[in-house]
């Protein structure tokens, strides 16, 4: 229930189209200069949580207010081109959907 609550409140208050930007560093590639596949959930992961703070709440919040924890259920992932070293990404997310995508600028 507590859940549900949340999600009709984030799906009210969260902006319909959310952009998080995303710069590729050094840590986030392999040697030949790309980024490590494993990497582009991290950089997901970290649009969702800012995606959080933009109506207030934190996962910290929600696991101490509501004793939830939001967690991915499943994950599909398309790499349709890589990214590299210094690129710039965006990360849009929609609450309509509860999908984040990530977009590669260059």
């Amino acid at each position: 229930f507590i859940l549900k609550y949340y999600f009709f409140w984030y799906n009210i208050f969260m902006h319909e189209n959310f952009f998080h930007n995303v710069k590729v560093y050094y840590e986030d590639t392999d040697a030949g200069g790309v980024v490590y596949y494993a990497n582009y959930l991290k950089y997901l992961e970290r649009a969702r949580t800012e995606a959080l703070s933009t109506i207030g709440l934190s996962n910290l919040q929600i696991k101490d207010k509501f004793g939830a924890q939001i967690i991915v259920k499943s994950c599909n992932i398309e790499y349709k081109k890589s990214a590299q070293l210094e690129d710039p990404m965006s990360a849009q997310g929609r609450a309509s959907s509860r999908q984040i995508s990530l977009y590669s600028a260059a």
